[in-house]
């Protein structure tokens, strides 16, 4: 009997997730089997999901799932030490949804969103910006990649697949399959550039043109793109032809 290929799949949502967004990971789950691949997953532990659905692991049952650590940001984790100082309620950015960006009166405490902000408050702009660079999930970079790693060298896994929003989930996903050798296939179930949540008040120029260049550092990187619609893959198509 033919052995069936490996792949390492990267979803930040995943069941028991009760996001919109584990549903089409979740699905990928489970039919691949059928067509002769052998599905493993790297997510967030259960502890991090902010909303769950039980019912949903029902589809993944027997898929060996890796639950890695969620590490915040340098801004998330001192907005809540100042929140534990005052007994302020909790910031959240590692639920089921992505995390409110940083508005209101804490935005206005860090002079973001000045109308005419002086060096001082240009430079605390660009330091919260880039703590969302690609999205509040970026230090899960980290343990995926050591976790990835050890896993696509130890069940000698060919193909890794990731999933995004959150499109910080791609960014190990280039970095792995450059270490290891092994194909990249990047699904996008929204658009990256063209559907950034960072208020204005927060973004700097800087910060966009870094995600225009990560996002087209990552679609090069990649062997295979897929998309959710026929305009998003035109749209993407004329961005980068090659």
């Amino acid at each position: 009997m033919t052995q069936p290929k490996k792949i390492l799949i990267i979803a930040y949502h995943f069941p028991p997730d009760a996001a919109v967004g584990a549903l089409r990971p979740q699905k990928f789950v489970k039919y691949l089997p059928e067509f002769g691949w052998q599905p493993y997953v790297l997510t967030i532990e259960k502890r991090y999901i902010g909303k769950e659905d039980p019912a949903r692991l029902a589809d993944i049952a027997g898929t060996p799932v890796c639950r890695t650590r969620f590490i915040r940001t340098p801004l998330q984790f001192l907005l809540d030490t100042r929140d534990r100082l005052f007994r302020r309620p909790p910031h959240t950015g590692h639920g089921g949804a992505a995390a409110a960006p940083v508005t209101g009166k804490a935005a206005s405490a860090s002079g973001a969103s000045s109308a005419e902000p002086g060096v001082a408050k240009r430079f605390l702009r660009l330091i919260i910006s880039l703590n969302w660079l690609p999205d509040d999930k970026l230090y899960w970079t980290l343990p995926v990649l050591v976790r990835g790693f050890f896993l696509v060298r130890r069940e000698k896994i060919r193909v890794i697949y990731a999933t995004a929003p959150p499109h910080s989930a791609l960014l190990p996903a280039v970095i792995l399959a450059r270490l290891t050798g092994c194909r990249l296939v990047l699904d996008f179930r929204y658009p990256w550039t063209e559907n950034i949540k960072l208020p204005e008040n927060m973004a700097t120029p800087l910060y966009y043109r870094l995600s225009a260049r990560l996002e087209r550092w990552t679609i090069r990187a990649a062997d295979r793109v897929v998309v959710v619609t026929e305009r998003f893959r035109q749209h993407l198509i004329g961005l980068y032809p090659g």
